[in-house]
């Protein structure tokens, strides 16, 4: 066990450090805007790079070959669920935009789920972790950003029809960049180019900075946990997170005849937390912040104090 703690303390200082740091830096006068172009640099830099380079060295063979279907496939089970239970919450539009976004996006990038991977599990784990969100960006841009349009003050709640904010989504550029990197990830990988090996120096430090930066991009939107106003989506994500979502991604993987460590990166894919990438649509689509950080942090925290330690252990055993 003493040898889980120090990559154990590494997780928790770089995903809940900066977050503390944006909340002080945000108390001192930094502007809130800022966190958008720190989100930017996150998603668009560090982690479209990261995508392209860990895809290109990934495992691909005949049981892994599902795992993006198989993660794909809960995103949007998750997705129906959240907004089974906004309509049971009665939430207004733009608070139920931002709770399908925190509930329907797992942090299965760099900043927890990748991170966790790679500590755990080293390269190899980092590798499948990000082979098995292959889809992820198809999924981020082209359902969740046009979800978080319809509610957004621009979007359906203006007026606009649902062939009209689909039409705006595929006008967006920020919907290309990530799907082109995609693409020439997989190209590298099924082409058998070698990847160079200075590679790998570049990566690891880069998951700290992209994961930093998404830190402190959480940290400048937390107003304070908030439970008397949301504990009700804190208890809804903590119920799901900690039962039926790891469970069915358990189930298919044993549906699935997937191998130990693929098994084992899809079940963590069910317990991560909330995805930073929520607290970005709603920064972008001017959604209910304060929700998607509250839900965040609250999740992250129980995750990290709870989640981890007992499957970083029987992930060990087994």
């Amino acid at each position: 066990m003493s040898q889980l703690f120090l990559p154990y303390l590494t997780v928790v200082g770089w995903v809940l450090g900066p977050v503390a740091l944006g909340a002080l830096w945000g108390r001192v006068g930094a502007p809130v805007s800022a966190s958008r172009k720190l989100f930017n640099f996150a998603f668009y830099g560090a982690q479209t790079f990261i995508t392209v380079c860990s895809i290109w060295i990934a495992r691909i063979d005949r049981t892994s070959a599902v795992m993006p279907l198989l993660a794909t496939s809960g995103w949007l089970l998750s997705a129906g669920v959240a907004w089974l239970v906004s309509v049971w919450l009665e939430h207004p539009r733009e608070r139920r935009g931002a709770f399908i976004a925190v509930m329907s996006q797992s942090n299965n990038g760099f900043t927890l789920l990748g991170f966790v991977a790679l500590v755990l599990f080293g390269e190899s784990g980092l590798a499948q972790a990000t082979y098995s969100q292959a889809l992820n960006a198809p999924y981020l841009l082209l359902f969740c950003f046009p979800i978080a349009r319809m509610y957004s003050k621009h979007g359906a709640a203006a007026g606009r029809s649902v062939r009209q904010v689909l039409f705006d989504n595929v006008r967006d550029p920020r919907v290309f960049l990530p799907l082109t990197t995609l693409s020439c990830g997989l190209a590298l990988n099924l082409l058998g180019v070698p990847r160079p090996a200075v590679i790998s120096s570049v990566i690891r430090p880069l998951i700290y900075v992209g994961t930093a930066c998404s830190g402190l991009a959480v940290g400048l939107l937390f107003r304070g946990a908030q439970l008397s106003r949301y504990w009700r989506e804190n208890l809804a994500s903590f119920a799901y997170r900690s039962t039926l979502y790891p469970l069915l991604y358990a189930g298919l993987a044993l549906a699935f005849g997937l191998g130990p460590l693929d098994a084992r990166i899809l079940i963590l894919y069910g317990l991560v937390p909330s995805a930073l990438l929520a607290n970005y649509l709603a920064v972008f689509f001017e959604l209910d912040t304060e929700l998607t950080s509250s839900v965040f942090v609250v999740s992250t925290v129980v995750f990290l104090a709870l989640v981890l330690p007992g499957y970083a252990w029987l992930s060990r055993l087994h």
